[in-house]
């Protein structure tokens, strides 16, 4: 219970998650602490159809201001769905940016 006391006194608190539809489901589905001064950043964050941050927004109604993700990862290489352009492609740069700015918002500034 102080666990929770102090999260809720945070200025701030970001919850890492993995892009993994059941763990998405597990976290906002089943878990009954919520906080208002919260920000879920998505790690390991590939561009797919099926589970994106729009889609992880709407279906467990996340404000888009909440949802950030950090897209760099070994495996982007492997799956070959980016072109190489090292660690700081463009896309790269402009989702650290705005997860940047949403975690700055999210403290006021």
């Amino acid at each position: 219970m102080k666990t929770i006391r102090l999260l809720r006194q945070a200025d701030l608190v970001v919850i890492t998650i993995r892009q993994n539809y059941r763990d998405f489901c597990r976290l906002f589905l089943c878990s009954r602490n919520s906080f208002s001064n919260c920000v879920y950043l998505v790690l390991d964050y590939v561009p797919d159809d099926s589970i994106n941050l729009k889609r992880i927004a709407f279906e467990f109604r996340i404000p888009s201001s909440r949802l950030a993700c950090i897209p760099y990862s070994p495996r982007i290489k492997e799956t070959k769905k980016w072109p190489d352009t090292g660690p700081f492609s463009p896309d790269i740069r402009r989702e650290l940016n705005r997860a940047g700015q949403i975690i700055l918002l999210a403290l006021g500034f």
